[in-house]
């Protein structure tokens, strides 16, 4: 198996462990629990991409560029120690603040918020260099290592949670202790390969401002990015409760965890592969066959967690949760529009015109402040499910267009919007003809649907993949 067959398949196994961990979790943690971890999660991954972004991003593409192991090695040092440093330095001072933080996001009569604060910092500490050094082995193809190291920390993680959930009842601090003590051996076992493979700590100062020029526009995309997926919690926050906000949380993680089976697997090999295709003679029309088939896998994906989200929810969670089910079709059916972005944006990666995304994403999350501020206050969670659909749907035109600018692809549009429209009616008709059937009819009737529209979908891949390999074989 390929090393990128390999990365797939290794990130959804874990994806679907993660789903498959929702049910222990729900039992031990209240909707309001939940709420509180979905804040925690937020702070930290604003301060991962704050704090990471711009060298996750560079040393790889630095890696790329570079023609010597030596120079290769001096950059992994550079991006590690530095993004360890800064690490450091930001979140201490941020932990004597963990009181004020508290206050600000659970409320005055919220008990224990400081400690929960600290927990997550440190956690970070610990976590960001080490996803570093994920893409350190990620970008060297060491596909097996790394999806073994990978499976080994969901297992070590899952473990610990649940053991601290069950057994000391900490409530949110159990999975926070947990995801710490994760955190703290995994950094060490990627820390001692890394040595291994690189050898001693290599400075080289003048690399920094090449990590800036690349990866500097890259803070202010992963920032707004980040806003863009959580800006509806602070509207719900503000216009429901943490129950509310917990609840629709629950939906996210479903629908945005099972678009994440192909999304999270595709964009870590697409982050590497995408360059091995710019150098093909054919290079435009392969990027417009991915996007094809890529469409038609993720519309099908989306579609089958549409049509079990009632059953899905009902054994994920407690009753408590059942709501959710109903924000599952439409959170994931935004994520599909979501996507889009990973092809759209090729031009400004491969020309390394990554300044270019930021107009882009200033311009959507202007569009996800509006739209919340009108749809949440009316709709609640249901608003705010909605609002994430057509942000994600500006937020592709508006890189579609953007990018057409540096260098055009003719994706096939027309035939996506065909895909996703027919998905979306099938899943209509779907509802109203077996939402309130029996088990059985409902199970057989999606199946049906589903595998009618598998079949079709999978017409254009194959004939596109013959004509590819025939084009291959006469050059």
């Amino acid at each position: 198996m390929s090393s990128g067959g390999v990365f797939a398949l290794g990130l959804v196994i874990s994806r679907l462990a993660s789903i498959a961990l929702l049910p222990a979790y729900t039992r031990f943690l209240t909707p309001a629990d939940y709420g509180v971890m979905t804040i925690l999660d937020l702070v930290q991954e604003v301060l991962r991409l704050a704090l990471g972004s711009a060298f996750l991003a560079s040393a790889g593409r630095l890696h790329f560029d570079s023609e010597s192991e030596d120079r290769r090695a001096r950059v992994w040092w550079v991006a590690l120690l530095a993004v360890t440093g800064l690490t450091i330095l930001v979140t201490a001072p941020l932990a004597l603040l963990s009181p004020m933080m508290a206050r600000l996001s659970f409320g005055p009569d919220f008990q224990g918020g400081a400690g929960l604060f600290s927990l997550m910092l440190v956690s970070l500490c610990f976590g960001l260099p080490e996803l570093l050094l994920q893409a350190h082995l990620r970008t060297i193809k060491r596909a097996s290592l790394l999806v073994g190291l990978s499976l080994a920390r969901l297992a070590a993680n899952a473990t610990l949670n649940i053991s601290l959930l069950y057994f000391l009842r900490l409530g949110v601090a159990a999975v926070l202790w947990g995801n710490l003590i994760t955190a703290i051996v995994f950094l060490a076992v990627h820390l001692g390969i890394f040595v291994k493979v690189r050898g001693r700590v290599r400075v080289d100062l003048g690399l920094l401002p090449q990590i800036a020029h690349f990866g500097g526009p890259m803070i202010g995309v992963a920032l707004i990015s980040l806003a863009m997926h959580q800006i509806d919690r602070y509207f719900l926050v503000n216009y429901v409760s943490l129950t509310e906000v917990g609840l629709y949380s629950f939906a996210y993680a479903i629908g945005q965890g099972i678009n994440s089976l192909v999304l999270y697997p595709f964009g870590q090999v697409w982050a590497v592969t995408v360059f091995d295709i710019a150098r093909m003679r054919q290079s435009r029309r392969v990027f417009a066959e991915v996007f094809s088939a890529f469409v038609r896998g993720l519309t099908l994906v989306i579609l089958a967690a549409s049509l079990a989200a009632g059953p899905a929810v009902e054994l994920l969670a407690t009753p408590a949760y059942a709501r959710a089910a109903d924000f599952v079709p439409i959170i994931a059916l935004a994520y599909l529009f979501f996507s889009l972005d990973d092809h759209f944006r090729v031009p400004a990666l491969l020309q390394k015109r990554t300044s270019s995304m930021l107009p882009v994403y200033a311009l959507t999350l202007g569009l996800n402040v509006a739209l919340n501020a009108i749809l949440v206050p009316r709709w609640g969670a249901a608003g705010a499910a909605w609002a994430t659909v057509f942000t994600f749907i500006g937020f592709s035109c508006f890189g579609l267009v953007r990018y057409r600018r540096i260098e055009r692809i003719d994706y096939p549009l027309a035939d996506a919007l065909m895909v996703v429209g027919s998905a979306v009616a099938a899943f209509i008709a779907f509802e109203v003809v077996f939402r309130n059937s029996g088990f059985a009819a409902h199970a057989a009737g999606g199946i049906v649907i589903w595998a009618g529209l598998a079949a079709v979908y999978s017409i254009r891949p194959l004939r596109a993949w013959r004509q590819l390999e025939g084009s291959a074989l006469a050059s």
